[in-house]
């Protein structure tokens, strides 16, 4: 089976900042895939792009330039919350970990953590 619009797909991988020897921020294990809906806009595009037709079993490795993920670093864009603040399951909070949020008007958008502390968790 191919990875398809609308298919149920599971991935074990490596993410790793600044090409495959940068520093390993994200990773998924054969025995805790990722799991996801293929083409409903759930990942960047270009990701999904370079997934597209693989078959089960299938090994990948490729890169995704800065700017077709999400951009350069934008240090005013940074916001540091509490650890209190985030009401989310532990597991769930580590570096490079995508988080979804609204705004004050109801507007879903996703931070990036960037940083933990014991006073903060930095969020772009």
């Amino acid at each position: 089976m191919n990875i398809d619009k609308n298919k149920v797909v599971e991935l074990s991988f490596q993410l790793h900042l600044s090409g495959y020897d940068g520093e390993l921020i994200q990773e998924f294990a054969k025995e805790e895939p990722f799991k996801f809906i293929f083409g409903i806009g759930q990942l960047l595009e270009s990701f999904e792009k370079q997934l597209s037709g693989l078959s089960e079993g299938q090994s990948f490795k490729f890169m995704i330039p800065v700017n077709e993920a999400y951009g350069e670093v934008d240090e005013e864009a940074i916001i540091d919350f509490p650890p209190s603040a985030l009401n989310i399951d532990k597991d769930y909070i580590y570096v490079g970990s995508v988080l979804p949020f609204k705004d004050e008007e109801g507007n879903e958008m996703e931070g990036t953590i960037v940083e933990i502390n014991d006073n903060a968790i930095s969020i772009d």
